[in-house]
């Protein structure tokens, strides 16, 4: 697993402590990023992206192994080292629990691609902040960022396969008018599975990354 927040602290103590890297003058990330684009042979951009919320890291193992040579230090660890690093409290725990229940809540729902409803969640699950490890928080805000809030902002795409020319057809307004019960049917076997790919991807993010905490 990439240690996002490592790689961006040490790259912010070189620019705002050190002011030099290897024997370089450094007093811009973006100076940083062009030593290490020079060295690794990896776009500066991709360096950029690596200290970025959410990003996994590099992409292959040759550029990880790169990258900790020049620092002189690792990025990546296992998801047991990571959980071990984790302190969390009972408080944080039961918090953690809460939030995987109100995930869980809103797919149930059948309410997922509803603007208010999902600002609900958003807003329940803020209220459990405080006692949670911010690596962990994160994490929950960014799989509510990247399965929830595409079923509202991105209907159309997240649920094309609803609206199959062989469903029904849109009227003037704009509205789509399934043709039979046979289609409804069909429609709603459709919705579910969308459903339920969320589902699944929801089990496997709480099996790798909150389970382990709630076993501590």
């Amino acid at each position: 697993m990439w240690n996002r927040q490592k790689f961006k602290d040490t790259c912010d103590k070189i620019v705002t402590d050190q002011h030099e890297f290897n024997g370089n003058p450094i007093f811009s990330r973006e100076c940083l990023y062009e030593y290490l684009e020079s060295e690794i042979h990896v776009n500066k951009e991709t360096i950029k992206r690596w200290t970025q919320t959410g990003s996994k890291g590099p992409r292959n193992l040759e550029d990880l192994r790169k990258i900790e040579e020049v620092f002189e230090m690792e990025f990546w660890e296992s998801e047991k080292d990571t959980a071990k690093k984790i302190r969390c409290s009972e408080l944080g725990k039961e918090n953690i629990q809460k939030c995987y229940e109100l995930l869980k809540d809103h797919i149930a729902s059948m309410e997922v691609e509803d603007e208010q409803r999902l600002a609900d969640l958003t807003s329940e699950i803020d209220k459990l902040k405080l006692a949670i490890p911010p690596e962990i928080y994160e994490k929950i805000e960014i799989f509510i960022k990247e399965e929830f809030f595409p079923m509202v902002y991105e209907y159309e795409r997240v649920f094309e396969a609803l609206h199959k020319k062989e469903y029904g057809e849109y009227d003037e307004n704009h509205t789509f008018c399934v043709k039979r019960e046979e289609e409804m049917q069909k429609i709603i076997m459709e919705y579910f599975k969308i459903l339920l790919s969320v589902d699944e991807k929801l089990e496997k993010f709480a099996s790798e990354e909150l389970a382990p905490l709630a076993r501590q």
